[in-house]
């Protein structure tokens, strides 16, 4: 027998699946998926299918064969569309044989080889397995010949479909019913509800904890070093490896998956921390998904980019010399405001007597992981600060504010607006929203600020960022009026 699952319906699942697919979301420690293979092969079933749509290279690089799960693993596309249906009769071969058909947001311990007994017995092509306590449809059972025929012209979610099958086909169809552990998630909404049901009673869902210690409610993977006076809240799940720091609150219903770090202070409730994630100090996240530098809360449906390393971050996804290169910087900006307070006090009188203002806000575009245009939105807004005369000296002194934040760094892509983001119409010039804007930005190494030539050069320099490349994109500002902008932009390596 052969398990399919089906994880085409992404649409239901946004924003989260645009960063992490759902079959990658953290329960008690491991992935979803990883607990679906895990089912399946203690009920004897030794290969699976996945129909996926977004984010096929993470689940490539997480399952790869699927031999370290005992299950061989295909993985192939799902219908531009999404609809589970549809994409399940773009592969259609799959019918042809003996298949257990899931939707991918399906959490089941299914007795499977009661379940073939009944099936087999009915002398039907297909039967519908619906719980017998909610009367939930929760999957399919086909065999050959293919049946494909009676799910000609069908579209919509696996139960949906199944349930139209028992009215119009109900001589065709068998029914199962039975009794078992099994949770379906049908929107984001119901993420937070699944893991917290799984941490409630693991032992009716999963199948195997892997946890080094399991103590009224507490789950505690290898190797994970928890300070005394953190205060856990059961049920808590800790994976491997993983630090929590002095005065941390943990849990109720909290995933902290391996490799994490929970900084000083940090609270976590009724969350997943996805896994080799950093959470600062004093930072809280409550009813929320955390993937990296992004928090997803998926009873609001809403996305928000942190854009500061030292509150939210991957710990893969910021190498030491960066993260060196961030507090190098924001303290250097500290100090620069400190020191020429007296200079930027005045500059901001003489605007004010020339301009009638002495400061322009103007809210910039922050920095993160962007894929295509649409993703612009997700983006964090900050307030820029500058004098409003920019003709003077010094203009740029209160930006020091937003550099020494971690909003800006003293060199990077230049800051852009809401609406000057989204007119941005090169495609690849997304890659600039990766690090921080400049104070002193790359365009102003070049005559116009408007051409495809400076789009190359902080594509460019994005790729090269580190304290070496940032250096001398400071000393070619600095000199540009002397050795002129082509000879600075030689310098910076633009």
């Amino acid at each position: 027998m052969e398990l399919v699952l089906v994880y085409s319906d992404t649409q239901s699942f946004e924003p989260l699946q645009s960063i992490l697919p759902v079959s990658l979301i953290s329960i008690m420690g491991k992935p979803l998926l990883q607990h679906q293979l895990e089912v399946a092969y203690s009920q004897s079933i030794n290969q699976c299918t996945i129909i996926a749509s977004d984010n096929l290279w993470k689940i490539r690089n997480f399952c790869e064969d699927g031999q370290r799960f005992g299950v061989r693993i295909k993985l192939v596309t799902a219908a531009p569309s999404g609809d589970e249906m549809e994409s399940l009769l773009r592969h259609r071969h799959l019918l042809g044989e003996t298949c257990l058909i899931l939707a991918g947001r399906t959490l089941a311990r299914l007795p499977v080889a009661e379940l073939r007994r009944q099936h087999d017995e009915s002398n039907r092509r297909i039967s519908v397995i619906r719980h017998r306590d909610t009367n939930e449809i929760v999957g399919v059972l086909t065999s050959p010949p293919s049946p494909v025929e009676l799910f000609q012209d069908m579209t919509g979610s696996i139960q949906n479909v199944a349930a139209t099958l028992l009215q119009t086909h109900p001589d065709d169809v068998n029914v199962i019913e039975m009794s078992f552990p099994c949770i379906v998630s049908r929107s984001i909404k119901d993420v937070l509800k699944l893991t917290a049901t799984v941490l409630e009673t693991p032992a009716d869902y999963i199948h195997n904890t892997h946890f080094a210690q399991q103590d009224s409610g507490v789950y505690l993977g290898h190797h994970t070093a928890i300070h005394r006076s953190v205060k856990l809240n059961p049920p808590v799940a800790i994976g491997d490896f993983c630090q929590i720091l002095e005065d941390a609150e943990i849990g109720p219903h909290a995933t902290i998956s391996s490799g994490s770090i929970i900084s000083k202070g940090a609270i976590v409730k009724n969350a997943v921390i996805s896994p080799d994630s950093y959470v600062g100090e004093g930072m809280s996240v409550k009813d929320a998904i955390v993937s990296g530098a992004t928090l997803v809360q998926p009873l609001t449906g809403t996305k928000v980019l942190v854009s500061d390393p030292l509150l939210l971050d991957s710990i893969h996804g910021q190498s030491l010399t960066q993260i060196a290169n961030t507090m190098v910087q924001r303290a250097a900006a500290l100090g620069l405001l400190t020191a020429l307070f007296p200079v930027g006090v005045s500059v901001a009188a003489i605007s004010k007597l020339k301009t009638n203002r002495a400061l322009a806000r103007t809210q910039t575009v922050g920095h993160g992981d962007v894929e295509d245009q649409s993703d612009l939105g997700w983006l964090p807004r900050f307030n820029r600060f500058e004098i409003a005369d920019k003709s003077l000296p010094f203009f740029w002194y209160p930006t020091l504010y937003n550099v020494a934040k971690g909003q800006m760094c003293f060199t990077g892509p230049g800051p852009m607006d809401s609406a000057a983001a989204q007119a941005d119409s090169i495609l690849p010039n997304t890659e600039r929203y990766k690090v921080p804007p400049g104070l002193f930005p790359v365009d102003s190494l070049f005559e116009s600020a408007d051409s495809a030539e400076v789009a190359l050069a902080e594509v460019m320099y994005t790729r090269k960022k580190g304290l070496i490349q940032d250096l001398r994109c400071v000393a070619a500002n600095l000199t540009k009026n002397i050795i002129g902008k082509q000879n600075a932009r030689r310098l910076a390596g633009l």
